[in-house]
């Protein structure tokens, strides 16, 4: 063990890095070299549009709702050898593969619901942004025709 020991601690990694950069800059020029930018990552999302809209958020809510529930028994296809075959790793993981279909469903269930709420609460939020706007322009009106009912009552007045 003293041995091993003795020749990692030996190693120098950056003797070992260089060597791996004078490796790699001898097979390969900088142009055949793969960038970050070169390569799709979970971070490209430039095909979603940032622009908000109202249909679209109603109809993804819609979806998920409607596909929140993960199926657990699906047909099952084939020549009659694999359907039999099929059947029986079925029935053998059932105990198991049930358990983590349902913990999927609960999961499923309550993102939908809250997806349906946050929904929910949005339009309740333009319908009182709604309300609110109304009611600026009743006070606005209400004032203009105070205004006028003085002007009114100077004028009956004299």
């Amino acid at each position: 063990m003293s041995d091993i020991d003795n020749k990692l601690q030996s190693i120098n990694i950056e003797d070992v890095m260089s060597e791996i950069r004078n490796d790699i800059k001898e097979k390969y020029s900088d142009s055949d070299l793969t960038t970050f930018d070169d390569v799709l990552g979970d971070s490209d999302f430039s095909f979603l549009s940032y622009a908000y809209s109202d249909i679209s958020l109603q109809r993804s809510v819609e979806y998920v709702v409607s596909h929140r529930e993960v199926q657990v028994n699906y047909p099952i296809t084939g020549n009659p050898i694999k359907v039999f075959y099929k059947k029986l790793c079925r029935r053998l993981m059932a105990f198991y593969v049930n358990h983590l279909f349902a913990i999927q469903n609960d999961i499923n269930y309550h993102m939908a619901n809250s997806v349906f709420q946050l929904y929910g609460y949005k339009n309740k939020l333009n319908s009182k942004g709604d309300f609110l706007k109304r009611l600026e322009s009743i006070e606005q009106e209400n004032d203009y025709l105070k205004t006028r009912i003085s002007e009114l009552e100077a004028k009956l007045n004299k």
